[in-house]
Protein backbone atom coordinates (compact mmCIF):
# COMPACT_ATOMS: atom_id res chain seq x y z
CA UNK A 1 0.00 0.00 0.00
CA UNK A 2 2.63 2.68 0.80
CA UNK A 3 3.84 1.97 -2.76
CA UNK A 4 0.86 2.44 -4.19
CA UNK A 5 0.64 5.75 -2.01
CA UNK A 6 4.08 7.46 -3.70
CA UNK A 7 3.73 6.07 -7.05
CA UNK A 8 -0.33 8.01 -6.90
CA UNK A 9 1.73 10.48 -5.57
CA UNK A 10 4.36 10.68 -8.35
CA UNK A 11 2.02 10.39 -11.44
CA UNK A 12 0.18 13.39 -9.83
CA UNK A 13 2.87 15.76 -9.64
CA UNK A 14 3.69 14.50 -13.13
CA UNK A 15 0.38 15.44 -14.48
CA UNK A 16 0.14 18.63 -12.61
CA UNK A 17 3.48 19.59 -13.81
CA UNK A 18 4.65 18.22 -17.10
CA UNK A 19 7.38 20.69 -17.81
CA UNK A 20 9.57 19.32 -15.06
CA UNK A 21 9.31 15.98 -17.11
CA UNK A 22 9.68 18.10 -20.55
CA UNK A 23 12.59 20.00 -20.46
CA UNK A 24 13.80 22.00 -23.15
CA UNK A 25 17.55 21.07 -23.91
CA UNK A 26 20.32 20.34 -26.55
CA UNK A 27 21.95 16.49 -25.82
CA UNK A 28 25.09 16.34 -28.02
CA UNK A 29 27.70 13.41 -27.73
CA UNK A 30 30.94 13.59 -29.80
CA UNK A 31 33.43 10.52 -30.24
CA UNK A 32 37.09 10.81 -29.25
CA UNK A 33 41.06 8.60 -29.66
CA UNK A 34 44.00 10.24 -27.37
CA UNK A 35 46.56 11.09 -29.17
CA UNK A 36 50.15 11.43 -28.30
CA UNK A 37 49.31 14.10 -25.54
CA UNK A 38 47.17 13.08 -23.36
CA UNK A 39 43.47 15.25 -22.77
CA UNK A 40 42.44 15.18 -19.54
CA UNK A 41 38.82 16.80 -19.74
CA UNK A 42 36.77 18.77 -22.69
CA UNK A 43 35.49 22.17 -23.39
CA UNK A 44 32.13 23.04 -24.80
CA UNK A 45 31.26 25.97 -26.41
CA UNK A 46 27.76 27.35 -27.82
CA UNK A 47 27.57 30.16 -30.09
CA UNK A 48 23.87 31.63 -30.44
CA UNK A 49 22.22 33.15 -33.17
CA UNK A 50 22.02 31.68 -36.82
CA UNK A 51 25.21 32.41 -38.27
CA UNK A 52 27.04 33.18 -35.38
CA UNK A 53 30.58 34.01 -35.36
CA UNK A 54 31.49 34.54 -31.46
CA UNK A 55 31.51 31.01 -29.20
CA UNK A 56 31.44 31.48 -25.73
CA UNK A 57 32.58 28.54 -23.21
CA UNK A 58 29.61 26.06 -21.25
CA UNK A 59 32.05 23.81 -19.70
CA UNK A 60 35.37 23.30 -19.05
CA UNK A 61 35.15 20.31 -17.24
CA UNK A 62 33.84 17.68 -18.71
CA UNK A 63 35.48 14.21 -17.78
CA UNK A 64 37.76 12.68 -20.98
CA UNK A 65 35.57 9.36 -20.11
CA UNK A 66 32.48 11.25 -20.34
CA UNK A 67 31.60 12.21 -24.54
CA UNK A 68 28.33 14.06 -23.76
CA UNK A 69 26.97 16.77 -22.65
CA UNK A 70 23.47 18.54 -22.14
CA UNK A 71 22.94 21.85 -22.40
CA UNK A 72 19.83 23.32 -20.29
CA UNK A 73 20.37 26.64 -20.71
CA UNK A 74 18.23 26.85 -24.10
CA UNK A 75 15.01 28.95 -24.71
CA UNK A 76 12.71 28.26 -27.52
CA UNK A 77 12.98 29.14 -31.25
CA UNK A 78 15.95 30.47 -30.68
CA UNK A 79 19.60 28.69 -33.26
CA UNK A 80 22.41 27.19 -31.26
CA UNK A 81 25.41 26.37 -32.56
CA UNK A 82 28.41 23.86 -31.03
CA UNK A 83 31.77 22.49 -30.82
CA UNK A 84 33.77 20.64 -28.36
CA UNK A 85 37.41 20.76 -27.95
CA UNK A 86 40.38 18.51 -26.05
CA UNK A 87 42.40 19.84 -23.20
CA UNK A 88 45.38 19.04 -21.90
CA UNK A 89 46.55 18.98 -18.21
CA UNK A 90 49.00 22.08 -18.74
CA UNK A 91 45.87 23.75 -20.47
CA UNK A 92 46.55 23.28 -24.51
CA UNK A 93 43.53 23.65 -26.58
CA UNK A 94 43.05 21.11 -29.60
CA UNK A 95 41.23 22.23 -32.58
CA UNK A 96 37.58 22.52 -32.40
CA UNK A 97 35.28 19.47 -33.53
CA UNK A 98 33.15 20.12 -36.34
CA UNK A 99 30.47 22.26 -36.06
CA UNK A 100 26.57 21.19 -34.71
CA UNK A 101 23.48 23.45 -35.17
CA UNK A 102 20.20 23.29 -33.79
CA UNK A 103 16.90 25.43 -34.06
CA UNK A 104 15.03 24.66 -30.99
CA UNK A 105 11.47 24.58 -31.48
CA UNK A 106 8.95 27.37 -30.77
CA UNK A 107 6.69 27.19 -27.80
CA UNK A 108 3.34 26.21 -27.81
CA UNK A 109 1.05 26.54 -24.59
CA UNK A 110 -1.15 23.77 -23.93
CA UNK A 111 -4.95 23.66 -24.42
CA UNK A 112 -6.92 23.67 -20.84
CA UNK A 113 -8.63 20.22 -20.09
CA UNK A 114 -11.27 19.14 -17.97
CA UNK A 115 -13.49 22.04 -17.97
CA UNK A 116 -16.55 21.80 -15.76
CA UNK A 117 -19.48 23.51 -15.18
CA UNK A 118 -23.06 23.64 -13.04
CA UNK A 119 -25.99 25.53 -13.33
CA UNK A 120 -27.33 27.03 -10.62
CA UNK A 121 -31.33 28.09 -9.41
Amino acid sequence: MKHFRLLFSLILLLLCFPALVYALSVNLAWDYTQGSTAATNFVMERCVGSGCTGYSTLSTTIPVATLAYSDTAVTYNTWYSYRVRAKDAQGGLSAPSNVVSFQTPAATVDAPVNLRGTVTP
